[in-house]
């Protein structure tokens, strides 16, 4: 669910006492892909085998904690032993994060190692491809051979199909939620106000949840070149920028919050609130830091990439640099895809990008963002003290200890480092109709596995596409 571990494909696991060995007892019953190939822990080592060493020209920009994989041994037909290089405190999420899919052996070496159709899209979940329409719709049908049952026995799932729609336009989504066409939704944009009057018009009947989301939008910059290879330069953004005024534009149509480099995740919200930009008791000194900082390193202009939904927050960055310290910006609007190569190209010199961890916590946020190596790491290098910290931290159960060490490395960030400009964190959001149950048990994470296998309507519950 984005925080606790779950039971999936193992029914339970051991962690040796160097946190290096790690034995999973794979549920006996899950015998077999969708398709009807058989399965067996082989799979499980290849999948986690091309995660750690892809084939040439893929990207796993997620392959987080493993890369830490030493070896892998099918003890017997049920137990699968993973031995790390070396301890991570974080490892048993990796193994449930819902990116870390283990892909179909025998579909990828009938097709050049691609999975060319959705049809050949195979896994071994509750819920099996059926029928698509490209960029609209998906639909799923109940897999009769799953291998999980509930508590009382009952195979799962209970749903016979599920359908799951995507649309260009949020406000024609929460039409099609408010007329039941819709039964349930998650992570609806710029349409909170229209989920609350559905709740509030059927009380009892309709539920709108929210909550905050870890997630990191920010203004990635370019550490390897001008003008951002000078710390001076990230700190005049850092100063410059009103981050306190991008959130309230956004207003109750799209609520944001308040972050640091960890997200909403540390220090507290009472801490992140009066760093510079979110403060307005200190706007007027953190904009004589900014223009100081901005003559100190020469910086005059430059250009921000950002996606459609973003621009007009980059707008307002760029309003701020030119009155605090009459520096150019010039944006380039790009779509997200563009965006990201670019920065992984290191062809720029500040995007508006960011991205959400694979799951809740700090761990998968350094990962991904600030770590060697991280997916969305656009070209900046650590401190040796941060690496330092870094490499303790990671291989630490949660804890007092681990705490002090990503509090050293916030300080690092914000005092000797300012690797990025984090601005927001989005909200988190849901919707469904109670004669949809269990729905609340989803989790709001963006990218969580729910795999809705125990979920299930009441009798009377709309006709779907009725």
């Amino acid at each position: 669910d984005g925080v606790d571990i779950w039971n999936d494909m193992a029914t339970g696991w051991d962690v040796s006492d160097d946190g290096l060995t790690y034995s999973f007892t794979i549920d006996e019953n899950l015998t077999e892909w969708h398709d009807g190939t058989a399965f067996d822990i082989d799979q499980i080592i290849y999948g986690y085998n091309r995660w750690k060493s892809p084939p040439e020209g893929v990207i796993q920009p997620r392959v987080g904690a493993l890369t830490l994989i030493d070896s892998m041994t099918k003890a017997d037909d049920t137990t699968l032993d993973i031995t790390l290089s070396e301890p991570f405190g974080d490892f048993l999420a990796e193994t449930a994060n819902g990116w870390h899919l283990i892909l179909p052996q025998h579909i990828l070496e009938a097709n050049n190692n691609t999975i060319p159709s959705p049809e050949l899209m195979v896994g071994t979940g509750p819920m099996i491809y059926e029928d698509s329409e490209e960029g609209v719709s998906v639909t799923t049908v109940k897999n009769e051979n799953y291998f999980r049952k509930d508590p009382n026995g009952t195979p799962y799932p209970y749903l016979d199909k599920v359908t799951t729609f995507t649309f260009a336009d949020p406000e024609v989504e929460v039409a099609a939620l408010r007329t039941k066409q819709l039964d349930a939704a998650r992570l609806i944009e710029n349409q909170f106000p229209g989920q609350q009057r559905i709740m509030d018009e059927n009380p009892g009947e309709f539920t709108f949840s929210i909550e905050p989301m870890i997630d990191v939008a920010s203004v990635q910059l370019n550490n390897e070149a001008p003008p951002f290879d000078n710390i001076d330069a990230r700190r005049a953004l850092y100063y410059g920028v009103n981050r306190a005024r991008i959130i309230e534009f956004n207003g109750k149509e799209n609520p944001v919050n308040p972050i640091s480099w960890f997200a909403n995740l540390f220090p507290s919200y009472d801490v992140i609130s009066k760093y510079p930009g979110y403060n307005p008791d200190t706007r007027d000194a953190d904009v004589a830091k900014a223009k100081e900082y901005a003559e100190a390193s020469g910086l005059t202009e430059f250009e921000l990439i950002t996606p459609g939904f973003r621009v007009q927050d980059a707008e307002l960055i760029a309003q701020d640099m030119m009155e605090c310290c009459n520096v150019k910006v010039s944006i380039v609007s790009q779509d997200w895809t563009t965006m990201v190569a670019a920065v992984e190209g290191r062809r720029y010199d500040a995007a508006n990008g960011g991205t959400a961890p694979s799951y809740a916590g700090i761990v998968p946020v350094i990962d991904i963002m600030l770590a060697p190596g991280g997916g969305r790491n656009g070209g900046w290098h650590a401190p040796d003290n941060w690496l330092e910290a870094w490499g303790k931290a990671k291989k630490m159960q949660p804890g007092a200890e681990r705490d002090a060490l990503f509090a050293e490395m916030e300080r690092i960030q914000l005092e000797e480092w300012v690797p990025t400009l984090p601005y927001y964190g989005v909200v988190s959001n849901k919707s469904w109709w109670h004669y949809v149950h269990n729905m609340h048990n989803t989790a709001q994470e963006l990218f969580s596995n729910n795999k809705y296998e125990d979920l299930w309507l009441d009798s009377d519950a709309p006709e779907a596409g009725k």
